[in-house]
């Protein structure tokens, strides 16, 4: 009786991790760009993938839709919010004369490998 209660624990505990790995992750924005809304950014590990900080110093990651060529070189970035002023999953960066169109923005820890780009 002991080992079956053992082994339901177990199944249990082991059902929830599953479902918190595949939970989605919420979308996220940050407000205010055009007033110095983000600190800093970063090119991610390849070229579909944007760091950026916020004034308040959190890290979001930003996945493209395409592959952006020239981001893993910028030196710098725009960063088109459209009327709302905030940056999200409905904005874009611009690298040097392309447009390159956001699918997600989610909180994300600091990326392992960062250069500074004020």
């Amino acid at each position: 009786m002991k080992s079956i209660l053992i082994a339901a624990l177990l199944a249990t505990a082991s059902l929830a991790a599953a479902h918190a790995q595949q939970a989605p992750t919420a979308e996220a924005s940050i407000p205010f760009v055009n007033h110095q809304g983000i600190h800093d950014w970063t090119a991610g590990e390849d070229d579909k993938t944007l760091y950026v900080q916020d004034a308040g110093h959190n890290w979001y990651r930003a996945s493209l839709a395409a592959r952006c060529l020239d981001l893993p070189f910028a030196t710098k970035v725009g960063f088109e919010t459209r009327s709302t002023g905030q940056f999200d999953r409905f904005s874009s960066v611009v690298v040097g004369d392309k447009r390159c169109d956001l699918t997600s923005l989610v909180r994300s820890a600091p990326p392992a490998n960062r250069s500074k780009h004020h």
